[in-house]
């Protein structure tokens, strides 16, 4: 169970490896091809993160901390202190 300290600690950072154009951590990872679907190296396919402005990052922090406020989260063997996978979801439901 994560305390409401480690929530309030929480933050998006982003990943290369879901990002197709120049963000705030810098350079892309991923590609999307003339398919329109996007790839990286050693994976079949991979979901494109649309964020990549400062600000963004910032409204994303605050999903990031909701979502582990519902527990909309899964820790995996590998994770530490936090999950590495969260879910946010919109007002209309949507994940």
């Amino acid at each position: 169970m994560l305390t409401d300290a480690q929530i309030a600690a929480a933050r998006y950072e982003g990943s290369p490896e879901h990002k197709s154009v120049r963000w705030w951590g810098g350079l892309p990872g991923a590609s999307v091809g003339p398919d329109g679907q996007a790839s990286r190296p050693k994976k079949q396919k991979t979901t494109i993160c649309p964020l990549t402005a400062r600000a963004e990052q910032e409204t994303a922090t605050l999903w990031v901390r909701e979502a582990l406020r519902q527990r909309r989260f899964r820790f995996y063997e590998a994770d530490q202190v936090y999950p590495n996978h969260v879910w946010h979801q919109d007002e209309s439901g949507r994940i």
